[in-house]
């Protein structure tokens, strides 16, 4: 489910990413919120399986593309959920994939404030 969510959320975020603000303005914005809506859907299950150590190693990895995709985008539109879902990422434990997001969030704070 977490695989299929993430393969769906960057196909989206990618595709909102780029989507024009001219005359396809309503599409970009429901891009948006279909983004954000499938970004809420990952925080909640991150915290239905946050306390599984057996299962948070895995999930870690494949969300770090999904970080690394906004925070590298500069998609300041999404860094609520993201920041949410690095929250809950390291609440237990701070693995060597974690420590690189460190270096993009402070690179997005450098470039966007």
């Amino acid at each position: 489910a977490v695989v299929s969510t993430q393969s769906t959320g960057n196909s989206i975020l990618e595709e909102a990413a780029t989507a024009d603000d001219g005359e396809g303005g309503g599409e970009s914005a429901y891009k948006t919120m279909t983004a954000m809506g499938i970004l809420n859907t990952i925080q909640n299950l991150l915290s239905a399986v946050s306390q599984n150590q057996k299962i948070m190693p895995k999930i870690e990895n494949i969300l770090a593309d999904l970080i690394s995709t906004i925070l590298k985008g500069r998609i300041v539109d999404y860094y609520e959920e993201v920041f949410q879902m690095i929250q809950i990422l390291t609440a237990l434990r701070v693995s060597s994939v974690m420590w690189n997001v460190l270096f993009q969030i402070y690179d997005s704070f450098k470039a966007d404030g």
